[in-house]
């Protein structure tokens, strides 16, 4: 099965995914510029891109820095 997760933070990768027993299992994690996501997030389709532009729009209306 193949999830995603997506969110628009200030952020710092510390370490290497850790998948605790029981837990699901998180094989990688990527940070990038959210107009990057987008991009690599648009091939993809399933409307992960359109609901990564809707919540920058929102970021934006709200005035909070990218």
């Amino acid at each position: 099965m193949k999830s995603w997760l997506w969110a628009v933070v200030d952020g710092e990768l510390v370490s290497a995914p850790t998948n605790p027993v029981g837990a699901e299992e998180v094989v990688a994690v990527t940070a990038m510029p959210p107009t990057v996501a987008v991009e690599v997030l648009e091939p993809v389709g399933r409307g992960y891109a359109q609901v990564l532009r809707y919540w920058m729009d929102m970021r934006d209306a709200d005035d909070i820095d990218t």
